[in-house]
């Protein structure tokens, strides 16, 4: 059968064609987009195969068709040539590929790696100041061995030309330069007296004082923010005290230090003209580092008031038993006395003493003193009247006499600037007459029995201790049997309820006409008992002791 007269080839032969054609049309596409095996043969052909396939469909011919698939072989050898050399080159290429993204993994690999220890190390540099800053106060010079460690450090990790760190004094409202590295380029103004020569200046600013005002330390501290200065020749805070080259000024960093939102003091950073200038990244790493260095301050601070609080607490325990062995161990028996006493110190050592000293038959000495202050100074005082009044009140000296020779006795001791309110009575059992004389403000009360008023007695003068001019006054009072005297020091009425209100005489006086009937000891329970129930839970600032004497 002839090629003409098969009518079931021109099915095949149409669906080539429009198959042709979409294969031709999405080459052309990827041609556009660069595709590597659609180069210009592979087109060729797809448009050779086209056209024969619809020249035939409309002329049918099978030499037509055969040149057609002659050509288009022909044209397919160059595409599969370059799909062969594609793929070798594929296969020398994606080793190569594979090689060069292993290498690049492996130094960004190296890279993180080295910046992780460089972190790593940076942090343990921070953490280390806080780890030696309680070692240090065991050290002679502790604190200014942790700064200049700061200081070292800072001036490292930002690569300063010099740094300095300055305390805060809150009592006289100045800063205080503490630690002093390197080359600091001064951004205030030189004192006039000072010759612009590196090592006086350098020797002027490692001691000087700078007030909240009028420098850029001042400016730092009071707005309590870290600060960049990369351009200080255009920041009119920043002094100019060139021409000389040491003097000339670069940029600088400020980072205020702080303990729980206060200012403590501030650090500076600072690089020379001639330097490249700070970067935020430089202030970023300083602040950091700052943060520590406060935190470290502070721990110094914190262990050092533990440490002198532990000393305080030993001293105090020392000063208590000593002042344990001043007092009586027990009120001595005398006839035709009554005595009862108590006393309870606020904190620690109490400031108070009394002593009772039978001298002889015609007089018995009764002490009261209130020492201002408390600690090693006040137990000194009390010592040293302790020891003169037991050797004096022996003589045939009057009250008034007795206190003023104590008076010169402590008086002139210059570094001792403790004072004492005291109030002595010299009692003769045989006459029944008090000789009594107080300095300062311990006040004696008297108790009548016979009209059952009660009163005070002693007058206010100068303490011992003020001035050795001082003279003190007896006063003379005949008792009478169930008579009361009673020494106390102004712990007790002025000591106060929850309410705020104190005590008073008149109700101290109140108690002793109570229990007026009563021995000494009873009385001096009650007065306890009652201002134990007035006081309640109150805290109180000052010491308390009594010491009743009732005539029999």
């Amino acid at each position: 059968m002839s090629f003409l007269n098969d009518n079931f080839a021109y099915i095949p032969l149409f669906l080539s064609t429009v198959i042709i054609l979409v294969v031709f049309l999405l080459s052309i596409v990827a041609k556009k987009n660069n595709t590597k095996i659609v180069n210009i043969s592979f087109v060729l052909a797809l448009l050779i195969a086209l056209i024969g396939t619809v020249y035939t469909l409309l002329n049918p011919s099978i030499s037509i068709i055969a040149f057609t698939l002659l050509c288009e072989n022909i044209l397919f050898i160059p595409v599969l040539i370059t799909l062969i050399k594609n793929a070798q080159n594929d296969e020398i290429i994606e080793p190569l590929v594979e090689e060069n993204n292993e290498n690049e993994e492996r130094i960004i690999a190296n890279e993180i790696e080295e910046k992780i220890k460089k972190k790593d190390t940076f942090y343990e540099k921070c953490f280390s100041f806080i780890n030696k800053a309680t070692s240090d106060y065991s050290e002679e010079n502790g604190f200014e061995k942790l700064l200049d460690r700061v200081n070292e450090s800072l001036r490292t990790e930002t690569n300063a030309d010099g740094c300095a760190i300055l305390a805060l004094d809150d009592f006289e409202d100045l800063l205080h330069v503490k630690s002093f590295v390197g080359d600091f380029p001064p951004p205030y103004k030189i004192p006039d007296n000072i010759p612009h020569k590196k090592n006086r200046v350098e020797m002027n600013f490692k001691y000087a004082e700078f007030p909240i005002k009028d420098n850029i330390f001042a400016d730092i501290i009071t707005k309590g923010e870290p600060e960049l200065i990369v351009d200080s020749a255009n920041d009119n805070r920043i002094y100019k005290n060139e021409p000389e080259e040491f003097l000339k000024t670069g940029s600088y960093l400020f980072i205020p230090m702080k303990s729980s939102d206060t200012v403590i003091g501030i650090v500076c950073l600072a690089r020379k003209f001639d330097t490249e200038a700070f970067t935020q990244e430089d202030l970023d790493k300083a602040i950091i580092l700052t943060n520590f260095a406060s935190i470290s301050v502070k721990t110094y601070y914190v262990f050092s008031e533990y440490i002198e609080h532990r000393e305080l607490t030993k001293e105090t325990e020392i000063a208590y038993k000593l002042q344990k062995s001043l007092a009586p161990k027990k009120l001595p028996v005398l006839p035709s006395l009554s005595l009862g006493t108590f006393f309870k110190a606020v904190d620690g050592v109490c400031g108070d003493y009394y002593d009772v000293i039978p001298s002889r038959k015609t007089r018995i000495s009764f002490i009261l003193t209130d020492v201002a202050g408390k600690g090693m100074n006040s137990l000194i005082i009390m010592v040293m009247l302790r020891a003169i009044l037991r050797l004096i009140v022996n003589t045939q000296e009057s009250a008034g006499t007795i206190l003023s020779w104590a008076n010169h006795g402590i008086v002139g001791e210059k570094d001792i600037d403790h004072f004492a309110s005291l109030a002595l009575i010299n009692y003769n059992s045989i006459t029944k007459e008090a000789e009594f004389a107080t300095a300062g403000s311990t006040p004696i009360i008297h108790y009548a029995a016979d009209d059952k008023i009660c009163r005070n007695i002693s007058t206010t003068s100068e303490p011992l201790g003020v001035a050795k001019s001082t003279v003190y006054k007896d006063s003379k009072l005949q008792l009478y049997k169930d008579d009361i005297l009673v020494m106390f020091t102004d712990g007790i009425t002025e000591a106060i309820d929850k309410e705020g209100n104190q005590y008073s005489n008149e109700r101290l006086c109140d108690i002793i006409t109570k229990s007026a009937s009563l021995s000494g000891k009873k009385i001096s329970a009650a007065i306890k008992s009652d201002l134990d129930k007035f006081c309640g839970n109150t805290h109180q600032h000052d010491d308390q002791t009594v010491l009743v004497i009732k005539i029999q």
